[in-house]
C-alpha cells in the first residue's frame, strides 16, 4: 500500500514538473480506469502553463473518463491551455457526448462556452436558422429547461418512450419555438445515431409547453 502511495505521489510531481511532452508520455501508459489518472489529467489542465496543441489536447482527453470531460474542456479553455477556436470545434461534441451535460458541468459554463464558440453546425462555425423553429423535447418535468433539443418531433417520442436511453422519468414530450439567437449549436453529422439531429438551446426565458401524447 505504501508503494503504491509513493508512486502514485511520484508520478503526480512529474504530472506539474516535466514538460508537456514529457507529461503526455506519463499519460498515455495509462487506462480512464485509474483514478488517480483522472486527478492527473485534472492537474494536467488546471496547473500547466502555455498552450497546448490539437494533438496533445485529444490525446489527453482521449485518456479521461467521458464523465470529466465536460470539466476537463472548460478548465481547459478557461485557464487558457487551448484556443477558443479548438474549444469551438469540441463543445457541442462533448455536450452531446456525455450523458448528463448539465449535471456533469453546470448550465452557466455551458453557457460560457457556447457565447464565446459563437454558433456552429457540427463543430464548425456557420450561420444560425434564419427564423423561429419549433423544437421537441423528450424529458422528466423537472428537466424540461434543459439544453439538449430536436426538431423532429418523431425522435422526442421514440425517446419518451424509452428507445436509445435509461433515464428514468423521461416519459413527457415538451416544445418550444425557439428564435435564431437561443440556438447555440447544431449537431447531425457527429452523433452516434446517424438518424438524430440534436439542437442545443439556450431556454432561459423561453415559454415551454408540456404536450400531451394522447394528442399527437
Amino acid at each position: 500500500m505504501r508503494l503504491a502511495q509513493a508512486l502514485r505521489q511520484n508520478i503526480s510531481v512529474l504530472m506539474l514538473t516535466a514538460p508537456d511532452r514529457d507529461q503526455l508520455r506519463l499519460l498515455e501508459r495509462r487506462y480512464w480506469q485509474d483514478q488517480e489518472l483522472q486527478a492527473d489529467i485534472r492537474r494536467f489542465f488546471t496547473r500547466g502553463r502555455g498552450p497546448l496543441d490539437t494533438d496533445t489536447f485529444t490525446h489527453v482527453m482521449v485518456r479521461a473518463h467521458r464523465d470529466h470531460w465536460p470539466e476537463f474542456l472548460y478548465e481547459a479553455w478557461r485557464r487558457h491551455r487551448i484556443s477558443t477556436a479548438l474549444m469551438r470545434s469540441r463543445v457541442a461534441e462533448v455536450f452531446a457526448w456525455v450523458r448528463t451535460p448539465e449535471a456533469l458541468l453546470p448550465t452557466e459554463k455551458w453557457l460560457t462556452l457556447f457565447r464565446h464558440a459563437g454558433f456552429t453546425h457540427d463543430g464548425v462555425p456557420a450561420s444560425p436558422p434564419s427564423g423561429v423553429t419549433q423544437l421537441w423535447r423528450a424529458s422528466a418535468p423537472e428537466h424540461r429547461f434543459r439544453m439538449s433539443w430536436t426538431p423532429s418531433l418523431s425522435t422526442a417520442r421514440g425517446y419518451a418512450a424509452g428507445q436509445n436511453h435509461a433515464e428514468p422519468g423521461a416519459g413527457r414530450i415538451y416544445t418550444a419555438h425557439v428564435p435564431p439567437e437561443r440556438v447555440l449549436a447544431v449537431l447531425d453529422a457527429k452523433l452516434a445515431n446517424p438518424l438524430e439531429v440534436e439542437w442545443i438551446v439556450n431556454t432561459r426565458g423561453l415559454e415551454v409547453e408540456e404536450i400531451s401524447l394522447a394528442s399527437l
